[in-house]
């Protein structure tokens, strides 16, 4: 009568612990037997197996599980032993904006984060795309250039699990409304038309690039031009004309009639504004 050896079956894992969304583990078999040679089958506690003697898998799901090696001899001896594994469960990352487009001389992008985690707590990292950073569950963010940008959240448990979630946002350009000559519009912008509207004080409203009011009174008046970009953002810039009264010419003479040769005239300057 010969008796064979028992296996004693036993495995290390590289961590027992991990995030559902990186979960790699990696199961190195430390099983032994006297003599003989040894297979080994992997039970991974949701159905799946193995026939790999050192075993590496990935989880699809969170959940906790137990892992089950089974050590066979060539002689048909078995032993088998088990080890827990626990999947974290990972962020779902979200976030809700107001308005994804604004024009740059009024933007604030409100931010707000509604991110989820089946149990746990969670941290709130904001990149806004343009080197700054912020943390919370909300976020006022206003952009001081105009562009596209891209706004990163960044979600990660108490537990070290983290994910993160993207959207894009756009600040539209301003116009740089510009008066020259008092009515000659020399306003601008990079991109797109431009369309301008002037309200003259006292005389009305025009929509040419250069215009010629009329006044029909002294004093001091203010000229408004506005500029449109073809997104509705908006910019405008005042001046200021001074209307004079136009000089009244006239000349006093005590006499009207003089001889030819006795010339002598007097003549005053008597003109009023």
């Amino acid at each position: 009568i010969e008796v064979f050896p028992k296996p004693k079956a036993d495995f290390l894992i590289n961590d027992s612990a991990q995030c559902e969304n990186n979960n790699l583990f990696i199961f190195n078999n430390t099983s032994s037997i006297p003599y003989g040679n040894l297979s080994a089958k992997w039970l991974f506690g949701n159905g799946d197996s193995s026939l790999i003697y050192n075993s590496v898998y990935i989880y699809p799901k969170r959940d906790t599980l137990d892992v089950i090696l089974i050590s066979e001899s060539d002689q048909f001896c078995y032993d088998t032993t088990s080890r827990k594994v626990i999947l974290f469960p990972k962020p779902e990352p979200d976030f809700s904006i107001d308005n994804i487009n604004q024009c740059l001389n009024s933007n604030q992008f409100n931010l707000e984060s509604n991110s989820l985690i089946f149990y746990g707590r969670l941290n709130h990292i904001w990149d806004f795309g343009d080197s700054s950073i912020g943390s919370g569950l909300k976020q006022n963010k206003v952009y001081n250039r105009f562009g596209n940008f891209d706004i990163k959240l960044k979600n990660t448990s108490d537990l070290g699990c983290s994910d993160s979630i993207i959207k894009s946002v756009t600040v539209w350009e301003n116009p740089i409304p510009k008066i020259y000559l008092n009515f000659v519009d020399s306003s601008f912008i990079n991109v797109g038309p431009l369309n301008s509207v002037w309200d003259v004080e006292k005389v009305g409203i025009f929509t040419d690039k250069i215009i010629n009011p009329i006044f029909n009174e002294i004093g001091l008046f203010r000229i408004n031009l506005k500029s449109y970009s073809l997104n509705n953002c908006e910019s405008s810039i005042d001046t200021f004309i001074h209307i004079h009264s136009k000089p009244q010419a006239k000349i006093f003479s005590s006499d009207t009639q003089f001889c030819l040769n006795n010339q002598k005239i007097d003549l005053i300057d008597i003109s009023s504004n």
